[in-house]
């Protein structure tokens, strides 16, 4: 669904609400045809917006870009669109699908796959993980109101990390993390929940050697830092 608003829409409050039950939210960005700013509940502080480049030539459609009104970047990923699909004309027909909610379906699938395997046998993992690992997925270099994260590429054949903590204002959170010799690739991805009533917030991620130096961002392959929609590199 798509509708105006902005972020503290009636729309926006049911994903916030969703969200908090344990519900990972995955919509579309809109496009730029049809509004001038991003549409509701991709918009809201506890969804994921999706945006959209075509499937031939992997350039961004017309769609509508953040930032939101308290700056969080929007989107936070991109998928495919302009892809065939059926067709409601007759039992048979086909159409081509396009635009951002061309797009959300092929997120959203990339979403479940993940979710289902993050919570390996237990009944649920918390969405927030999830966004994280999704906006990890994203193969833009740097983090950006057109691009978000960019478009998804699910990885494979690596060892993944994933939790989550809490951290106070002005403080520090150390996660030590054991690497294999040889493995040369570090990516990283954080995602934080924040209500509408709340200011906009600012985490930074570093990644420091056991040598105490920080090896981010001029040594290593792209760092993702996310808030609800806002991210630095």
């Amino acid at each position: 669904m798509q509708g105006g608003g902005g972020a503290t829409s009636a729309i926006s409050a049911a994903a916030d609400a969703a969200f908090d039950a344990g519900a990972v939210v995955i919509a579309a960005n809109g496009n730029a045809s049809q509004v001038t700013q991003v549409g509701s509940p991709a918009v809201a502080h506890k969804a994921i917006g999706v945006g959209a480049v075509d499937v031939q030539t992997l350039a961004t459609v017309s769609q509508i870009n953040g930032p939101a009104a308290d700056g969080r970047t929007k989107p936070d990923i991109q998928a495919p669109t302009n892809t065939e699909t059926a067709s409601s004309a007759s039992n048979t027909a086909l159409q081509v699908f396009t635009g951002t909610s061309g797009a959300t379906p092929y997120a959203c699938g990339a979403t479940a796959l993940l979710r289902n395997w993050m919570r390996g046998s237990n009944f649920d993992i918390d969405p927030g993980q999830v966004y994280a690992q999704m906006i990890l997925s994203g193969q833009t270099p740097f983090f950006n109101n057109t691009n978000g994260a960019g478009l998804l590429n699910l990885p494979t054949n690596g060892v993944a990390f994933f939790g989550k903590t809490s951290v106070g204002n002005g403080g520090t959170i150390n996660i030590p993390l054991t690497i294999g010799a040889g493995n040369n690739r570090f990516d990283g991805a954080i995602w934080w929940p924040e209500t509408a009533a709340q200011s906009h917030n600012d985490v930074d991620l570093s990644l420091i050697d056991p040598n105490g130096v920080t090896r981010h961002p001029a040594c290593l392959s792209p760092v993702f830092l996310s808030g609800p929609g806002s991210v630095e590199r």
